[in-house]
């Protein structure tokens, strides 16, 4: 053989050979970012990261490639997880807009589990030409390396040693250099600025080291609140029934279409006779698990690190809920899901925060489905039943399934009987979305009856809180929204997810669209006489505080101070804080430093310390 040609030869597979790990950051980095021309911006603009970045990729594949001791399984293996790595990520960012995060994983078998019921046409990302094209160039060079490696590939184990130290002198120095992040920084800035795996690796340690000193609580911390509680005004003990409604939200408030009818009117009943007002949701369009944790505990995202998932990463232990300040005054303590016992752990969480007894889909087997998911008539069936064989007065948590995405899906539901016009010129995918949508709610309102009737004629006295805990993210997150016209195009998913100082973060009316954004309905509904009254607007945090003083309860020390906080910052979250006046800001105004230092000391004693509060959560 001619040498020049086998030099060539020999040169041209080395190349390829070492190329995979660029290949890998790009198409990860592509997963993260979504779209090409932020990889370049980031490399122009942080060039060391994007070198410590790179670092990484290469000391990781060559140890990778001195333990396999061959080029072809060295590359097939790394290829195969950096592509596994970019699906999952950018399946993730697109659904969600969010990119996997380490808290993810605790829950992956889960989402994978969900993600796995949807039509993989729906997961536009792997399908994305640049996705298609970075498999392709990777088969193409695996096949070139497995025919050529062994005439080209022949590194003793001298070298092997001497590349595996280097290498991993690489990856120390890319963990020293690695920066603290704190919990108000969001998690996806952390990794586009970062690179993602090392932005990952961020998260996983700001996680790991979540404890009840992991902030300076830097506040006056001689301040004291004088916690009191609040005194009952009603001798009623009524059945306490919590109605979590997946994605629910009041659709004919979007402007520029029209429905062929409406699609919930027993709900638009009931808010005249019901007390009927708005939450600010912590999260759109997915982790229904993080609304669920403020409204049960009380306790706020806001002190957790930028969109975790509470359930997952911050409850290890029995922590004072609502469940269980019922379950201490003679309540039985239910919970009702029509989906997977184990998803997002709610099946460990739940007995934590004193729900008794959790009811799944794999507690019925009779179940109607309807979509791709059991249905909200056999929902409402469940919360009747397990109300009927309980002692009474029970405390339920229900939280519906029907509803969740996708909705793009033709033909989703064979007897959808909603049309929609709009002056808007829409797509297909979002005429569906949208037709889908108002099926889904429309068997959310029937439920919605079907409970409200039983009750109706139930003699023990009955309190229906039920409400949507997220907008549903109909296409492309934002996309129907923005046509027509329900929020400004310029609102970004960024302006959601991220938090960054961009440019228009701090302008009122892009605050004023993000609360649009993340605005559900709620109901306070009693099958007895009391007094009726518009509903306020506020946080789910404060959501457990505010019903209890509505039935007339006694108030816990704890609950106390979270309606004395609620009546000057109503709506509190990372990035949106809400006077009791109207405005708006990106941060809590500073005159109430002492609320926060109060709030976030007790919920991390709560949470990481010795509980010394946890009496406050408790009637004395």
């Amino acid at each position: 053989m001619d040498i020049k040609k086998l030099l060539s030869k020999n040169l041209c597979v080395k190349v390829l050979f070492f190329i995979i790990p660029l290949i890998s950051l790009f198409i990860i980095e592509f997963a993260t970012r979504g779209d090409l021309a932020s990889i370049f911006e980031w490399i122009i603009k942080a060039p060391m990261q994007f070198t410590l970045s790179l670092a990484l990729q290469y000391a990781i594949y060559i140890v990778i490639f001195a333990i396999f001791k061959h080029a072809g399984a060295t590359a097939l293996f790394y290829s195969v997880l950096s592509v596994l790595i970019a699906a999952s990520v950018g399946s993730k960012r697109e659904i969600l807009g969010v990119p996997l995060m380490p808290w993810d994983i605790m829950s992956s078998l889960n989402v994978a589990g969900l993600m796995g019921s949807i039509n993989l046409a729906q997961f536009n990302f792997l399908y994305n030409w640049i996705f298609v094209l970075s498999l392709i160039i990777f088969i193409a060079i695996l096949l070139v390396i497995f025919i050529y490696q062994k005439s080209v590939f022949n590194f003793s184990k001298k070298s092997r040693i001497i590349a595996s130290i280097l290498s991993g002198a690489v990856i120390v120095v890319v963990f020293v250099t690695l920066p603290k992040a704190g919990i108000e920084e969001s998690p996806i800035t952390i990794c586009e600025e970062n690179g993602y795996i090392r932005g990952f690796i961020v998260n996983a340690q700001l996680w790991a080291e979540m404890d009840e000193e992991s902030t300076e609580l830097a506040y006056n911390d001689n301040y004291k609140y004088d916690f009191t509680s609040g005194e009952a005004t009603s001798d009623i003990k009524p059945n306490v029934i919590f109605i979590m409604s997946e994605a629910f939200w009041d659709a004919t408030l979007l402007p520029n279409v029209v429905f062929s009818e409406d699609p919930i009117p027993n709900f638009h009943k009931l808010q005249k006779s019901a007390i009927s007002g708005e939450m600010v949701s912590p999260t759109y369009g997915g982790l229904t698990c993080n609304v669920e944790f403020e409204i049960l505990t009380g306790l706020s995202l806001k002190y957790l690190p930028y969109q975790t998932t509470a359930y997952t990463t911050s409850i290890k232990r029995d922590i004072p809920a609502m469940p269980s300040y019922f379950k201490e005054l003679g309540y039985q303590t239910i919970g009702v899901h029509p989906y997977e016992k184990s998803f997002f752990m709610r099946n460990t969480v739940y007995p934590m925060l004193g729900i008794d007894k959790f009811v799944t889909q794999s507690e019925m087997p009779d179940a109607q489905i309807k979509g791709g998911y059991i249905s909200d008539d056999t929902f409402a069936d469940y919360i009747i039943s397990e109300y009927e064989k309980a002692e009474k007065p029970v405390f339920m948590y229900n939280i519906s399934m029907q509803n969740h995405w996708p909705y793009t899906n033709e033909n989703y539901y064979e007897d959808n009987k909603f049309q929609v016009q709009s002056s808007k010129n829409l797509d297909n995918e979002s005429i569906t979305a949208l037709q889908n949508y108002a099926q889904g709610i429309s068997d959310a309102d029937k439920s919605l009856k079907k409970v409200i009737d039983y009750f109706t004629n139930v003699k023990e006295p009955t309190v229906v809180i039920f409400l949507g805990d997220h907008l549903p993210a109909l296409t492309d997150q934002l996309g129907v929204y923005k046509k027509l016209g329900f929020i400004d195009k310029s609102v970004n998913d960024d302006d959601l997810f991220k938090g960054t100082e961009g440019q228009n973060i701090e302008n009122r009316n892009m605050l004023i669209d993000n609360q649009k954004i993340l605005k559900t309905p709620y109901l306070i509904w009693f099958n007895y006489k009391t007094d009726i009254e518009k509903g306020k607007t506020l946080s789910p945090n404060y959501m457990g505080a505010y019903v209890l003083s509505k039935i007339g309860m006694k108030i816990p020390p704890f609950y106390n101070f979270l309606l004395d906080y609620s009546q000057k910052v109503p709506v509190n979250r990372h990035f949106l804080s809400v006077l009791s006046n109207g405005t708006a800001y990106k941060k809590t105004p500073s005159k109430y430093n002492d609320y926060e230092y109060t709030y976030e000391k007790v919920q991390k004693d709560i949470l990481y310390g010795e509980q010394e509060y946890r009496d406050l959560f408790f009637a004395k």
